[in-house]
């Protein structure tokens, strides 16, 4: 019996992990969806502001950027922040960048989906090259 109720517990654990983090890596973050590997750019620029933004009911929260080029403003979407931060990776401020990333329209707005960010000799990999989160994986094992 106990073994029974091993193997159901161990079931229905595995499911509900499953579908929680295929509910998070859709509904975290619409950028994940958005991104096009055929409009990436290189930009360079100072950090304006570094906003956290409420991506899901879950409580998920998501790092976005202003960043100042010698032309324009640019709004940058990074990624959740409990992954930023699992990296050990810092942004302010003032910070000077360079970021690669999919320009694209989100909500009537142009923004940058970065798949990576430089911050002196620092470097942060968010997508693979087809723009898949690097996250990904490691939602399926939250």
């Amino acid at each position: 019996m106990k073994i029974l109720f091993t193997i159901l517990l161990l079931c229905v654990t595995l499911t509900s992990n499953t579908v929680y983090a295929q509910g998070s890596k859709q509904g975290h973050h619409a950028a994940a969806r958005n991104y096009d590997p055929t409009t990436v750019r290189t930009i360079n620029g100072t950090i304006t502001a570094v906003e956290k933004q409420l991506h899901n009911k879950k409580g998920g929260v998501g790092v976005h950027l202003l960043v100042q080029t010698a032309t324009e403003k640019v709004t940058v979407h990074l990624g959740p922040q409990w992954y930023i931060e699992q990296q050990l990776f810092t942004l302010a401020k003032g910070d000077k960048v360079e970021v690669e990333g999919s320009q694209v329209e989100m909500n009537g707005e142009t923004v940058m989906i970065a798949k990576r960010i430089k911050k002196g000799a620092q470097q942060l990999e968010l997508r693979k090259e087809d723009g898949t989160p690097l996250w990904s994986r490691q939602m399926q094992l939250r």
